[in-house]
């Protein structure tokens, strides 16, 4: 099998790339990439695929930048990866359904991409890559009491600004308020006894990267309840601690701090269940074993869409990201098609629009 891999070139699709390369044979080619200086037209799939040395067997698609034309026209399975689903939800669930395949982050979303009339929805959490991996009971290297990464400003992480004052006042903690890359943040987890992580204010259960992380870290890991771990096969205080009052964080951090012995077990299990079970390897070979398990399948709905249905799918897509002039094609495609489909789509122009005119504005 070989894989054409569309992406925006972030660290999790490098991730995922790599472990991909090392199963089968792989072309990448990033968003940036894809658009020629000047471009005035949505890529072609079918120019693409021209393009490329080797026709491929499989398109795998995670970027929010480039959704190329033709999608529910072309010969082979195509694949798409959702991470951070829950935004932009209404969206997502329309123009996945350009795709015969939809691996999403987030275990209680598949339920809903199904409902809405996928056939073929699987989960694929996100992992922890190996440069990440470190060793519990190493603590002549973890300097840091608590350790933490990520944003904390903005009216989606209120808790975090409410929650890492407090622990940074009362522990030995990393200067957790700066950016971090990815190379930096490994090396804050590998250094840290424990991990608080604090979901976003509108998605608190969500596991994000940071919870694989910290656990393949060797950390023990603290993060609110209820989680999605949970339905992933981890245990609260068998393989990460639990808390679901913000007052709690303190008093845990200070008794696992005080009881070592718990700690380290504790991380021990969470360390050996991410490494056996939760890496990029892991997500890669799931990706392949769905695809090959009953041989490749063109179902997606798009597949029996009319032209202006999905014209819509790909105005939705362009409307939600940064290119008016993508907008702007999709929308004339779609008025094209159909002159009634047009005024679904009108509303959604029309705020591009004005997004566009805001961002303008502010510069």
């Amino acid at each position: 099998m070989s894989i054409l891999f569309l992406h925006d070139g972030g660290h999790v699709e490098g991730w995922l790339a790599r472990a991909l390369g090392q199963r089968r044979e792989i072309s990448e080619l990033r968003s940036d990439r894809a658009f020629h200086v000047g471009c005035r037209e949505i890529p072609s799939l079918p120019v693409i695929l021209a393009s490329e040395p080797v026709f491929p067997s499989m398109i795998l698609h995670c970027t929010d930048r480039l959704l190329p034309k033709g999608l529910e026209q072309v010969p082979i399975p195509t694949v798409c990866v959702l991470v951070d689903v829950f935004v932009g939800l209404r969206h997502r669930l329309h123009w996945a359904m350009l795709f015969d395949y939809v691996f999403v982050s987030h275990p209680g979303f598949v339920r809903t991409f199904q409902a809405a009339g996928h056939p073929n929805v699987y989960c694929l959490p996100l992992a922890a890559p190996d440069g990440y991996l470190g060793t519990p009971g190493d603590e002549t290297i973890r300097h840091f009491d608590v350790g933490w990464v990520g944003r904390s400003e903005g009216p989606l992480f209120t808790a975090r600004a409410r929650i890492f004052p407090r622990l940074a006042d009362r522990f030995q903690m990393n200067d957790w308020r700066r950016w971090h890359s990815y190379d930096e943040t490994s090396d804050v987890f590998r250094h840290s006894k424990i991990v608080v992580n604090v979901s976003r204010d509108d998605h608190p259960s969500d596991a994000n990267m940071r919870v694989f992380e910290a656990m393949g870290a060797g950390a023990l890991l603290i993060t609110r309840l209820p989680t999605e771990l949970t339905e992933m096969g981890f245990r609260e205080g068998e393989h990460f601690v639990g808390y679901r009052d913000e007052d709690e964080v303190e008093v845990l951090v200070n008794g696992y701090l005080g009881r070592r012995e718990e700690r380290l077990r504790i991380a021990q299990r969470g360390m050996e269940l991410v490494r056996g079970e939760h890496t990029y390897a892991h997500r890669a070979q799931r990706i392949l074993d769905v695809i090959e398990r009953d041989g490749p399948q063109l179902i997606s709905p798009a597949r029996h869409w009319s032209a202006a249905q999905v014209s819509l799918a790909y105005l939705r897509y362009y409307c939600v990201g940064s290119s008016l002039r993508f907008s702007a094609e999709a929308m004339r495609s779609v008025f094209r098609a159909s002159k009634r489909s047009s005024l679904k789509g009108l509303p959604l122009f029309a705020k591009a629009c004005m997004r566009h005119v805001q961002g303008v504005l502010s510069q």
